[in-house]
C-alpha cells in the first residue's frame, strides 16, 4: 500500500490533536498549551475539546489559561 504525503500527514495531525486533548483532559496541560501541541489555534482547539466532548475547564487549570491568553 503507498501511502501519500498528505494521507500521512493527516494521520500525524489528528494523532497530535488527539493526543493534546487527552493531556487537556488530563490536567497535564493547559488549553493554550494543548492548542499549541496541536498546531491549531486556541480557538479551533476549543471547538475540537467541545465536538469531542473533552471537559477542560477546572479551578485548577483557569487561572493558567486566563494568565497564557
Amino acid at each position: 500500500m503507498r501511502h501519500t504525503r498528505s494521507s500521512s500527514g493527516n494521520r500525524l495531525d489528528e494523532w497530535r490533536r488527539q493526543q493534546a486533548l487527552d493531556q487537556l483532559a488530563a490536567g497535564d496541560v493547559t488549553v493554550t498549551k494543548a492548542a499549541e501541541h496541536a498546531g491549531m489555534s486556541v480557538w479551533e482547539f476549543t471547538r475540537l475539546a467541545k465536538e469531542r466532548d473533552v471537559t477542560w475547564v477546572s479551578g485548577n487549570h483557569l487561572d493558567d489559561d486566563l494568565e497564557e491568553l
